[in-house]
């Protein structure tokens, strides 16, 4: 075949295949399987020719894949989504976004915890990096540390404002359990270095690179550090407590076989079985029968064992990893948060699914990685 009737064909294919179950107007409701034309591929239900209820979508161009709850064609509820790079979130979504309780796990190692607004960190949340051996622990807005927050390391910690992912106003730090100073950060414009090699006429200006500073004020010791240090603890595991998330159990992606119908009872047929008229059993008649089965039973009373596998039930659904919240154990220090990983970022949209006007899709926009 040519390429110029391969392109023909899928011109004229423009919805894909599917398999499943449909509604008396013929959209998909129900569970079905769809082959889209990009290749992608989706299991799950549908409600009047929308994506709705639990599902796994996956994509064949670059390899993602989603599985979770969908609502009105999008991901909205419980869900996890794995990327190409290896990074992957848990928690919640709303309207196909980030939203609510959830965990992202960065290809770098760096995994935050906490609540989530329009595809960014916003809220309270934990974020560990294990490369610096510390974790932050408090507040962010558009996706970077802003509000109250602190640097936790293995000996000490910092805490205070911070604004836009730096350190900046009224702050403390805190050794051990006994010593507290107390002080402000100033962000400042970092000067550039003379040694550097000039740039080509042609480049932009860069960004001004800044820089906290910090200045020292009093040092705390004493009673009057010993209760700042409490207090500071206590808010700590009221933050580490409000963002664990728990877990929760995936929906399979093809829904368990409906139990079979039970056996049509037959009515009783005449013979020498039954019993002579009147009910009773003539002398002689079953006796040893009846002592035979009665001591079968008392042995199967006496002797039976309870099964050790009796009670267990199997399934193949796949649970979530519980955020613990819990710190790591070795932690140094850092101030920046220079681990940033840009290449863990959720993929643009691509290709996916779009609703037509007879129930059934068509190839549109959905995710791939930048």
């Amino acid at each position: 075949m040519s390429d110029s009737s391969e392109g023909e064909e899928e011109e004229q294919n423009t919805i894909g295949t599917y398999e499943g179950e449909r509604n008396e107007a013929k959209q998909r409701h129900g569970y079905g399987v769809a082959h889209l034309p990009n290749g992608d591929i989706y299991r799950g239900f549908y409600r009047e020719g929308k994506r709705h209820g639990r599902g796994h979508y996956r994509f064949k161009k670059n390899g993602s894949r989603y599985t979770g709850e969908w609502q009105d064609g999008k991901k909205h509820g419980r869900g996890v989504f794995v990327y190409p790079d290896g990074t992957k979130y848990e928690g919640y979504w709303e309207d196909d976004m980030r939203t609510g309780q959830g965990t992202y796990y960065f290809a770098n190692g760096n995994k935050y915890v906490g609540e989530w607004h329009d595809d960014m960190r916003q809220g309270i949340g934990i974020c560990f990096y294990p490369a610096l051996n510390c974790k932050y622990v408090g507040e962010w807005e558009n996706d970077r540390r802003h509000g109250k927050g602190a640097l936790v390391h293995q000996d000490h910690r910092y805490e205070g404002q911070w604004k836009d992912d730096l350190p900046d106003g009224p702050g403390c730090y805190v050794f051990g359990d006994s010593l507290v100073q107390e002080g402000v950060y100033t962000v400042r414009q970092q000067p550039v270095d003379e040694d550097e090699p000039p740039r080509s006429t042609e480049d932009e200006e860069p960004p001004a690179t800044l820089v906290p500073v910090w200045r020292a004020d009093r040092v705390l010791a004493g009673d009057a550090a010993i209760n700042r240090i409490q207090h500071s603890l206590l808010e700590l595991e009221r933050v580490a407590s409000h963002v664990s998330i728990g877990s929760a159990v995936l929906p399979p992606e093809k829904p368990p076989p409906p139990p079979p119908p039970p056996p049509a009872e037959s009515p009783a047929e005449g013979g020498g079985d039954a019993p002579p008229e009147g009910g009773q059993v003539a002398d002689g008649e079953g006796t040893a029968a009846g002592e035979e089965a009665a001591g079968a039973t008392e042995g199967a009373e006496e002797g039976a064992e309870p099964d050790p596998e009796a009670d267990q039930v199997g399934g193949d659904e796949t649970e979530l990893e519980a955020a613990d919240g819990e710190p790591p154990q070795d932690l140094t220090m850092e101030l920046r948060d220079g681990e940033r990983d840009e290449t863990g970022e959720e993929p643009e949209t691509g290709e996916g699914e779009q609703e037509t006007g007879d129930g059934d899709t068509e190839p549109g926009d959905g995710e791939q990685p930048e």
